[in-house]
């Protein structure tokens, strides 16, 4: 894989966002903090659809490993998603780092906005697919 820096188009009025979790389900969240936060978004124009491993909880985390892989990569190679958006932070997403397709991140760029644990995923998709 080349080495370069990767710049993902906007997000605009009406862009579609895809939520993942890659840590702990956003069922640790209250149902009305959860709708809060998806009415904020669509309030501001954005769509969106939830991953499926978003509610699921297996020893503490949104899924298998390989579920919460699937789920990035899905949006990821998916042209209708323009972002991704990471709901919770958490403890687990370092699990992932090792499973990622850099490639085909590096091929799909978009946006990847979370905070917390989300850095570390961020920081290795940087460094290993150049995307920013």
């Amino acid at each position: 894989m080349k080495s370069l820096i990767i710049k993902p188009s906007s997000l605009r009025l009406g862009s579609k966002l895809g939520i993942v979790s890659c840590t702990l389900p956003i069922t640790t969240n209250s149902d009305e903090n959860i709708e809060k936060a998806y009415n904020y978004l669509k309030n501001k124009g954005f769509k969106i659809i939830e991953a499926p491993n978003c509610r699921k909880n297996i020893n503490g985390a949104a899924g298998s490993i390989q579920e919460r892989v699937e789920a990035l990569h899905n949006f990821f190679m998916n042209p209708e998603i323009d972002g991704i958006l990471c709901f919770n932070g958490g403890w687990y997403t370092n699990q992932l780092i090792e499973y990622l397709d850099y490639e085909l991140i590096q091929q799909n760029p978009k946006p990847l906005i979370g905070f917390s644990d989300t850095t570390s995923l961020q920081n290795a998709i940087f460094s290993k697919a150049g995307l920013i």
